[in-house]
């Protein structure tokens, strides 16, 4: 196990150093996507440490104008097969790289627009603000925040209580 996990891990340090033959990179791609078998016949799947050279690998085959290999292909569509009687059954999760809630420019647009509606009616910036509350169902606090970004990027008047700061000389 360890002599495996050792070539594996050389060929990571080696792509991390140098540009690697086609044939190399078309391994690394296949380990990315199928995993590899360790000494004692047990199936492994790569470290986060070394994952991102390997993925780097297989980017770089995708990227180039040379063809895949016949052994590339059927491990990536293996990836996506949904045949029960796979060799190397694998799960695919997409997510975001980063964690944390992902804002939606539509819905902050759609939101800051309801208090627009009322300025340009001639109503307060505080009326804008509860009716966005009222049809959005948010907090006063994030209507407000999405109508500061808002008005900053179009050069709007901006809610009560954030006026710039004064410069202290």
């Amino acid at each position: 196990m360890a002599d495996e996990d050792g070539r594996i891990l050389s060929l990571a340090r080696r792509a991390k150093d140098e540009l690697l033959p086609e044939k190399d990179l078309e391994m690394m791609a296949v380990i990315l996507l199928r995993g590899y078998r360790t000494a004692d016949g047990r199936m492994k799947c790569l470290s986060k440490d070394i994952e991102g050279q390997f993925r780097k690998a297989l980017v770089w085959l995708l990227r180039s104008n040379t063809p895949l290999s016949r052994n590339v292909r059927d491990a990536l569509s293996d990836v996506f097969a949904v045949d029960d009687e796979m060799l190397f059954p694998r799960t695919i999760e997409f997510g975001f790289r980063q964690k944390g809630n992902r804002s939606d420019p539509g819905f902050v647009s759609n939101v800051a627009a309801v208090v627009e509606e009322h300025l340009i009616r001639g109503d307060k910036v505080d009326d804008g603000i509860q009716a966005a509350v009222q049809q959005f169902g948010l907090d006063e606090r994030t209507v407000k925040q999405y109508w500061s970004r808002y008005a900053k990027a179009l050069g709007l008047k901006m809610p009560p209580g954030r006026r710039p700061r004064k410069k202290h000389t």
